[in-house]
């Protein structure tokens, strides 16, 4: 298990590194290339990715509570029961990528780009996505309780069994 709390890693090189079961908790990974990391079972939660490449990087049970992932590149990762609770996402694109049974509540997703992207089962109650891009997405069994949906757009999106879309703020 890698131990790198509070360390700074701006800018580092990690590119396929093999980082399961680290704890990487409040380290500053902005800029850092972390292209196909393993990061399996990792805390990254109060961690600093803005502006991080992890391209194809693997994010299985991984945790971002409270992680800044502003401008991270998150093209074509591998994600399964990924926690992003209360993280900032904003503005990112995760247009097409797999978050199956994600964790996003409390999330700031304003203005993301979640086009075709696979949100079946995942808890959005509470995160914010306003004005984000939901279009063709599937929300299957998706919980959006207490969501801010105002501005989104989810024109072609599954909202089959999703629960508090009704109710999100959408105006």
């Amino acid at each position: 298990n890698t131990v790198c709390e509070d360390r700074n890693l701006s800018g580092e090189d990690l590119i396929q590194a093999q980082l399961l079961n680290a704890q990487m908790a409040g380290a500053d990974l902005s800029d850092a290339d972390l292209t196909q990391a393993n990061l399996t079972n990792a805390d990254l939660s109060e961690a600093d990715l803005s502006d991080a490449t992890l391209v194809q990087a693997t994010l299985a049970n991984t945790v971002f509570d409270d992680a800044d992932l502003r401008g991270a590149d998150l093209t074509q990762v591998s994600s399964n029961n990924t926690r992003f609770r209360n993280a900032d996402l904003r503005g990112n694109d995760l247009g097409g990528i797999s978050f199956l049974n994600a964790d996003f509540r409390d999330a700031d997703l304003a203005s993301v780009d979640l086009s075709d992207a696979d949100l079946q089962n995942a808890d959005l109650r509470g995160a914010d996505l306003t004005g984000a891009d939901l279009t063709g997405a599937d929300l299957l069994n998706a919980d959006f309780t207490g969501a801010k949906l105002a501005g989104a757009d989810l024109t072609g999106a599954n909202t089959q069994n999703t629960v508090g879309l009704s109710g999100a703020g959408t105006g």
